[in-house]
């Protein structure tokens, strides 16, 4: 299992490091706007558990945390959350395909489980796989499955103010997904979890034998 780790914390738009975050204070049009980019490598290792768990259950290889990628979506998640979600064109927007999920409460944590329930599980519930097409409705859930994904990166920041905030997770995914061969790209599930309960008892199900019946590296 691959798992990420912020070794360094990178100066993205920070005044004031510690071993834990990134935090900026600015007075913007008379209010304050703290930006706090969560640096914690448990929370990227559970997200990456799980995106792996998604595609063995699709029989698709695993996806490679990119560095570039996962500096890219740090840099997204902070701007995001400074321009509160609407934030300006990136270069490498045409590049990669971006998953983003808001939860409006800055104060509430912010779980995988909570993200990749959003990403994946919600938008399967609308995916035809006797009738698959692309629509933007699936497009976090493709980003995930599809077989032409290869590499990933992510990154979450929070904002807080007097005037409200959020936290803003972003992932990155290369290559972007070329809508028009769903049936070829996106994979019936080879089994189902055990509850339906999406949560990390889904990684007991992959103890079934399923790992040395595929090769998810070819």
């Amino acid at each position: 299992m691959i798992v990420i780790k912020f070794l360094t914390v990178l100066p993205l738009i920070s005044l004031l490091v510690n071993c834990n975050h990134l935090q900026r204070t600015e007075l913007v049009d008379d209010r304050i706007h703290i930006i706090t980019e969560n640096v914690d490598w448990s929370f990227f290792q559970d997200l990456d558990i799980i995106h792996q768990a998604i595609r063995l259950r699709h029989g698709v290889s695993e996806l490679y945390p990119n560095e570039t990628l996962i500096t890219a979506a740090r840099h997204r998640a902070v701007v995001r959350a400074w321009y509160e979600n609407a934030p300006p064109p990136e270069e490498h927007d045409n590049d990669v395909a971006e998953n983003v999920y808001y939860q409006s409460n800055p104060e509430d944590a912010v779980s995988a489980v909570k993200v990749l329930t959003n990403w994946y599980v919600q938008e399967e519930k609308s995916y035809n796989y006797e009738n698959p097409i692309f629509t933007p409705n699936v497009q976090h859930f493709v980003n995930i499955v599809s077989k032409t994904t290869q590499q990933y990166g992510c990154g979450q920041a929070r904002s807080a103010g007097q005037h409200g905030g959020g936290i803003y997770t972003v992932c990155l995914y290369s290559p972007p997904y070329q809508p028009g061969k769903e049936s070829e790209n996106i994979a019936k599930p080879l089994f189902d979890f055990k509850t339906d309960q999406f949560d990390f008892s889904m990684v007991d199900d992959l103890k079934v034998g399923l790992v040395s019946r595929l090769n998810f590296r070819g």
